[in-house]
């Protein structure tokens, strides 16, 4: 993900117009689930990907190995390869230096599948990717002059050895609860490669799909799903994607928060960075980008399995398989809004978002100036909350004043890790 200049900052100084509302009623619980995830195995996963055998998933021996461990997870979970297909292998040419992205994919046929021609809506894709940024050489002079290097492995246990954890753990317990109650949508589980090297694996599925993509009911992605945003926000779900989609909202709407924690729905442009939701985005499909947010250790070699939320990422994971069987949900439809329809709750969320990153901003060392900017910030929110409605020119206002500070919190917390 990519950050914004802190320069910008400065413009946080321009006075903000001023501008709660009535509470929203509670949203149905969603079904109970009929089989928590297991941390132990969601763990176990995390820790295989993250291990120093894997080197950061980067070079290609190691995303080889990572993508056959998937595919046998895939396998022992029950899934099929997809239809037509031998293996759980999706693999395409590319540029050097990387020569070939392998992607994995399982197929959990629904009641639709196995006809001569499925119908439009057919299937869903819940994904992740499992990539992540290697090994390094980190040189150092010493006072006498003399020079050193050492390796430095990248694990990437947020990003995202968490989002493919939860996804081998889904397609473990769909998988079995379809054998008695199979879902009416087939899912399709994809593990995409290179998603940190320009989603070279996600933009190549979408270029080639080995599925009709306009059978596609809807596209989910995971990423970053085991901590929270600059580590302030511990069991906030981030979601966003709906405002491009009739059907999305009133689907997040019947889901209650992952157990402990909570739930805030913002716009796709709130995401200072990008995952492999882009692909699907710019083929205007239903997509979901599920993220916990960007942690203090983003990209960094202390990303490692024991600073993950286990419980959270448990929750989370539990969330994302309710969510898919929604989703898997014939009744349901999902219909591309060529005018976004940002959802009602968006500023509630906000506000929220930034609630939270003001009470752990003492934590993380911001500034005096810093925690000013965010209590001017959360007063603006509170009027347009109080006000009930909300413009285009202030939503604008609010994202750009928004992603200023989530940035300016990010390369804080950054700075203070090293």
């Amino acid at each position: 993900m990519r950050y914004l200049p802190l320069s910008l900052l400065l413009l946080l100084l321009l006075p903000l117009p001023l501008r709660a509302d009535d509470d929203a009623p509670a949203a149905p619980a969603a079904p109970a689930a009929k089989t928590a995830p297991s941390i132990d195995r969601i763990r176990a996963d995390c820790e295989w990907l993250c291990a120093v055998e894997r080197m950061g998933r980067k070079a290609w021996e190691h995303r080889e190995a990572s993508a056959a461990y998937i595919a046998k997870a895939f396998k022992d979970a029950g899934l099929q390869p997809l239809p037509g297909k031998a293996d759980y292998f999706d693999d395409h040419d590319v540029d050097a230096p990387f020569d070939k992205a392998r992607n994995v994919v399982g197929w959990l046929p629904g009641k639709k599948a196995g006809t001569t021609k499925d119908k439009p809506g057919s299937y869903v894709i819940l994904s992740a990717h499992y990539d992540h940024l290697g090994a390094f050489q980190r040189k150092t002079t010493a006072e006498d002059g003399t020079e050193s290097s050492e390796l430095l492995v990248a694990p990437g246990a947020d990003d995202n050895a968490s989002g493919t954890a939860a996804l081998l753990e889904i397609a473990r317990l769909l998988a079995a609860e379809a054998k008695t109650k199979p879902l009416d949508r087939s899912v399709v589980f994809l593990a995409f490669d290179l998603e940190e090297q320009n989603l070279i694996g996600s933009r190549a599925y979408a270029a080639k799909p080995p599925l009709p993509l306009d059978q596609m009911a809807a596209f989910v992605t995971m990423d970053q799903l085991g901590r929270s945003l600059v580590d302030v926000t511990p069991g906030t779900l981030f979601l966003m994607g709906t405002e491009s989609c009739a059907g999305l909202s009133k689907v997040l709407d019947e889901l209650d928060a992952p157990k402990g924690g909570k739930k805030l729905i913002l716009g796709i442009d709130f995401q200072p960075g990008y995952s492999d939701y882009v692909p699907f985005k710019d083929k205007k499909l239903p997509y979901l980008f599920v993220t916990s947010g960007t942690c203090a250790d983003y990209h960094a070699v202390t990303d490692t399995p024991d600073k993950l939320e286990w419980p959270h990422l448990a929750a989370r994971t539990a969330w994302c398989r309710d969510l898919t069987v929604m989703l898997a949900d014939a009744k349901r439809t999902f219909t591309w809004l060529e005018e976004p329809a940002y959802h009602p709750e968006e500023m509630k969320g906000l506000r929220a978002a930034i609630a939270e990153v003001e009470k752990g901003g003492g934590g993380l060392g911001l500034p005096e100036f810093a925690m000013g900017m965010l209590k001017n910030y959360g007063a603006f929110l509170d009027k347009i909350l109080a006000d009930g409605e909300v413009t285009k020119q202030e939503r604008m206002q609010a994202r750009a004043t928004a992603l200023m500070l989530f940035n300016m919190a990010a390369q804080i917390a950054r700075q203070a890790k090293r």
